[in-house]
């Protein structure tokens, strides 16, 4: 079917308009940094050995296991009964604290950790390392942040950091970057090349490319396309009078291969 071109013009015009018209807004509301300094503060004074003002009275609590409480009262008690002597010699670390806002009013704080020392109960020695996520519900009343629901989780796999978008690379002398370019070998007869792109690195493996940003002068993150949500890390070697390696492995660190340049 034949289309008057003034009619195409008519269509080419209003096309982009009527798209944009459809496009969703975020979904999300940005952050103050008087909002985002506030949560942060509630989520580092967590502790069930003492109240918080901040944390209200019917929290909604439950833990991996599905333990839940929705008296906070309660859930200390539990706590501090029940769980507290395991870990008393252990050591709890925050990895990462992402905050968003849903609403001006109501916010979700996902606090990464990192836990080492734990001994069970009926044991002697210390448990896996354990990482895990746990997520705060706040609600803003009056000005104040108040956490109302929480969640925590046990990870799978070790906490790898999270990026929204690429990170911006680590600025690195021409040369170092194209010492590391050239042919890998994998395994026997398996290989794959490293290119210089401008201020970072481009790995193609069995039809994949990626872009390999450097975070230091020897640590690169892989990233296939523009998805920040996972990513392999490269960590070079160089010996004098030898060829360039390269250790390749998962984000959480657990370990791929190491490939040796050939060429």
């Amino acid at each position: 079917m034949n289309y008057p071109l003034q009619a195409l013009t008519c269509l080419a015009l209003t096309l982009p308009v009527a798209l944009s018209a459809q496009s969703p807004s975020s979904s999300f509301v940005a952050a103050t940094s008087a909002d985002e300094a506030a949560i942060r503060a509630i989520v580092a004074s967590q502790s069930a050995s003492q109240e918080d003002p901040h944390v209200a009275s019917d929290l909604d609590w439950e833990n991996a296991f599905g333990v839940r409480f929705t008296n906070l009262k309660k859930r200390n008690d539990w706590f501090n009964t029940y769980i507290k002597s395991p870990f008393k010699d252990a050591t709890d670390e925050t990895l990462e604290v992402k905050i968003r806002l849903l609403e001006p009013t109501v916010a979700v704080a996902d606090e990464y950790w990192h836990i080492a020392g734990q001994v069970y109960a009926g044991e002697t020695k210390p448990g896996a390392d354990r990482w895990g996520r746990t997520t705060y519900i706040f609600k803003k009343e009056n000005g104040i942040w108040t956490e109302v629901m929480e969640r925590v989780a046990d990870l799978r796999g070790a906490y790898f950091k999270h990026y929204d978008t690429l990170p911006a690379a680590v600025p690195l002398p021409a040369a170092t970057l194209a010492s590391y370019a050239g042919t890998y070998e994998i395994a026997p007869g398996r290989t794959f090349t490293i290119e210089v792109a401008g201020d970072h690195l481009s790995v193609t493996s069995r039809g994949q490319t990626y872009t390999a940003i450097p975070t230091s002068p020897t640590e690169f993150l892989g990233f296939r396309g523009d998805n920040a949500a996972s990513y392999q890390k490269l960590s070079f070697t160089t010996t004098p009078g030898t060829m360039p390696k390269v250790a390749m492995s998962y984000a959480d660190g657990t370990p791929i291969a190491t490939a040796t340049k050939v060429k």
